[in-house]
């Protein structure tokens, strides 16, 4: 956590955004089912209408902790001789931990495979296979890769979970250096036989005027570790149409800076999209979900 290396470092008030940042994003995955606005404020006021006073799951420590990171938060934007005390700094990161132990304990998680399923039970005469490779995440090319298919009704008798597992087993036997770097991606392609695809991007940054394209397309976003991923609802046909809306989407102006064009431009080269849905030592986060749009 970026907050605790400053805290170490006696950076006590530059630590404060980031432990706001985490402790927003805490209450934000408690309010999935009801969150209609990412603003700070309708965030606070939905966090603490629905915990708060000893309403719902959620302690209230970890309720009255946000609202005074969120006034801490305030006071560093526009006070300029803010300056927190270094044992109250410290006390909001043990309690941050805690908090954040409570809801990785608790809430239930949804992975790409959670939501890839759902879009299946949605589109079970287009989906005909699941597609799968596993690959180095530090680059897009020139490594081992490894593509496994699956038919749809294999995905719960042999899971994502297996299937990596099986596969660094094999790039072990083929003597591939750093193997257990790799990491397993799901592929665009719905068919082995048919140029049909899911929408897939990355994108390094995410904001409202992402969001506002996004909308536009459908689908959900996923939170990949310092990243974010999207994946589109509807299945998009045949390999022309699929490489016109990559292309449209590169070049939004809304989207500059903010999507990543070597991930579409290294699709595009090899005829499909792969997104992580696993971790490795070099990628520690899973993607999970973060809101539909």
């Amino acid at each position: 956590m970026a907050a605790q290396e400053l805290i170490t470092k006696g950076l006590f008030k530059e630590s404060v955004i980031h432990l706001y940042f985490c402790s927003f994003n805490l209450a934000q995955a408690t309010l999935a089912d009801i969150l209609k606005s990412d603003k700070h404020s309708t965030v606070e006021r939905e966090f603490n209408r629905k915990y708060g006073r000893g309403r719902g799951i959620v302690p209230q420590k970890y309720v009255r902790l946000h609202n005074t990171l969120h006034k801490e938060r305030e006071l560093h934007s526009y006070k300029a001789t803010y300056s927190p005390k270094s044992a109250d700094v410290k006390k909001w990161l043990r309690l941050l931990t805690s908090f954040h132990l409570f809801i990785n304990r608790t809430l239930d998680k949804v992975t790409t495979i959670d939501i890839i399923k759902s879009m299946y039970a949605e589109n079970p005469n287009s989906v005909r296979d699941f597609s799968y490779d596993i690959y180095c995440p530090k680059t897009y090319s020139h490594h081992n890769r490894i593509t496994y298919w699956q038919p749809p009704f294999y995905i719960d008798i042999f899971n994502h979970i297996k299937i990596v597992s099986v596969l660094r087993e094999a790039l072990r036997k083929l003597k591939v250096r750093k193997n257990e770097n790799y990491v397993l991606g799901l592929n665009s392609k719905v068919s082995q036989y048919s140029n049909d695809h899911y929408l897939m991007l990355d994108f390094d940054s995410l904001d409202t005027d992402v969001e506002s394209v996004l909308k536009d397309v459908g689908g959900v976003i996923l939170r990949s570790g310092r990243g974010y991923h999207f994946i589109g609802n509807k299945i998009i046909k045949g390999y022309k149409n699929w490489i016109k809306q990559l292309n449209s989407l590169n070049r939004k102006k809304d989207l500059k800076g903010k999507i990543d064009k070597d991930h579409i431009k290294i699709s595009v080269l090899r005829g499909y999209s792969t997104l992580r849905i696993t971790d490795s030592p070099i990628k520690p986060n899973v993607p999970l979900f973060y809101k539909e749009v």
